[in-house]
């Protein structure tokens, strides 16, 4: 599977196959690697893989538990952060599981950990980037 998206519009659609792909996906952070002067970030994630069931209320996703391992690459990166717990991270290897996956919000991408500390994610992920320039790629 290969995912490209390149806009310069943040499109719904766009964010809610992101998501999707992402939803549940253990990233973890020691193999995140940021090249600043070239402007990309690439963010190993091992995501799940997942179906499409009809059914009356309409379609729903049904995530199944094998996981699949895959690159997020974000380029035209003007900033990046990570807010981290690095104690309660430290005690997880080093991994988080990304709620709700991938979210874009104006020229914001961020992803969020599932796992909190009182009341807070244990970690975050946020690129600021130029034009929206995403790919996911599973790795074989």
């Amino acid at each position: 599977m290969h995912i490209a998206i390149n806009t310069s519009k943040n499109l719904i659609v766009f964010q809610e196959l992101l998501s999707l792909f992402t939803n549940y996906a253990q990233i973890d952070v020691t193999e995140i690697v940021y090249n600043q002067k070239e402007m990309w970030v690439e963010i190993p994630l091992s995501r799940r893989t997942f179906e499409m069931k009809a059914t009356i209320f309409g379609k729903q996703v049904k995530y199944g538990k094998e996981r699949k391992q895959a690159i997020l690459r974000v380029k035209r990166i003007e900033s990046l952060e990570m807010c981290a717990e690095n104690d309660i991270l430290t005690e997880q290897n080093n991994i988080f599981t990304a709620l709700f996956g991938l979210k874009i919000d104006g020229q914001r991408i961020y992803l969020s950990s599932a796992e909190e500390s009182q009341g807070k994610p244990i970690c975050e992920i946020v690129v600021h980037v130029s034009d929206i320039d995403i790919e996911i790629t599973d790795v074989c």
